[in-house]
């Protein structure tokens, strides 16, 4: 009897790498994990909590394969693959009727005033300021998740658009 170097608390005897062999031998298309679990089991080779050694068996069996004393199915190699036999997701019918409503009547609050960020360093933002769109300014750079204090985004150009002509009015009201 054989023994091949002690393994975290087991010494694995020639006997003991036979049996891995009939184990792979048996469960061909098995991964490399399905196998160290199957052996933790018929093994008995547990921790002290009753949870398998599945860690150690998978650090032992591609040591015995290093070796030449076993050959392993190749790692990554899994038994089932997720994505194989998944169903065509049914298809979604959505409505696309238009709406022919006022903004207003769906959002049961009115608009008085539009508000839009353009990335300077990407648009020049033409077709708003060809539609009257007036420039309000530049953002900081710092973005609404800022912790730093420091600019960290491109800056942006801040546009505004009246919808009415007393929107200042109209936004400064109380709603109550």
């Amino acid at each position: 009897m054989h023994t091949i170097p002690r393994y975290k608390g087991r010494d694995i005897t020639q006997e003991d790498v036979l049996f891995i062999k009939e184990l792979i031998a048996r469960h061909p298309g098995d991964s490399r994990r399905a196998l160290s679990r199957k052996l933790c089991k018929a093994w008995n080779w547990v921790q002290p909590n009753g949870q398998l050694k599945d860690m150690v068996c998978r650090r032992l069996m591609p040591a015995l394969h290093r070796q030449g004393q076993i050959t392993l199915p190749p790692a990554g190699k899994t038994a089932v693959k997720p994505g194989c036999n998944r169903k065509k997701p049914v298809l979604v019918q959505v409505d696309q009727t238009p709406l022919v409503c006022a903004l207003k009547d769906i959002t049961r609050h009115p608009i008085y005033y539009l508000e839009t960020f353009v990335d300077q360093e990407r648009f020049k933002g033409t077709c708003y300021f060809a539609a009257n769109w007036l420039y309000l300014g530049q953002t900081t750079g710092r973005g609404k998740n800022d912790q730093t204090g420091r600019a960290n985004l491109s800056l942006k150009a801040v546009l505004g658009y009246p919808l009415t002509s007393d929107f200042r009015k109209k936004l400064c009201e109380v709603p109550w």
